[in-house]
C-alpha cells in the first residue's frame, strides 16, 4: 500500500499559496507575500510542463485527500461486511475481493 505520509510531508514543506506562472517565473501567492518558486529564464519551460508545475501542489493535495477518503470508505465497507455476516473483520485481501466483486457487478 502506498505510504501517503512522505507525500503529505513534502506538501506541507512546500511553499504554500496559489502557484501561478507570471512571465517566466513560477510564483506562489499568499496573503501579502509573493514567493518565487522557480525562474524559467535559465531554461525553457514548455506550456504543458508549466501547467503541470503550476497545478502540482493543488493536484497532489487533492489526490492524497481522495486516496484517504477512499481508504476510509473501504474500511467502512470492511466493517459493514463483518457486521452483516456477524463474523470477525475480514482480511484486507478478502474485503478487497468482495468490494471489487460488488463494484464490478
Amino acid at each position: 500500500m502506498l505510504n501517503l505520509e512522505p507525500i503529505k510531508s513534502r506538501i506541507a514543506e512546500a511553499t504554500p499559496g496559489d502557484w501561478r506562472w507570471c512571465g517566466e517565473s513560477l510564483l506562489a501567492f499568499t496573503p501579502g507575500v509573493t514567493h518565487l518558486i522557480i525562474s524559467a529564464d535559465v531554461f525553457e519551460v514548455l506550456p504543458g510542463n508549466a501547467a503541470l508545475l503550476a497545478e502540482s501542489r493543488t493536484d497532489i493535495t487533492a489526490l492524497v485527500e481522495e486516496v484517504e477518503r477512499l481508504r476510509d470508505k473501504l474500511l467502512m465497507y470492511r466493517h459493514a461486511i463483518a457486521s452483516h455476516r456477524g463474523c470477525r473483520l475480514p482480511s484486507q485481501k478478502t474485503a478487497d475481493r468482495v468490494l471489487w466483486a460488488v463494484l464490478d457487478a
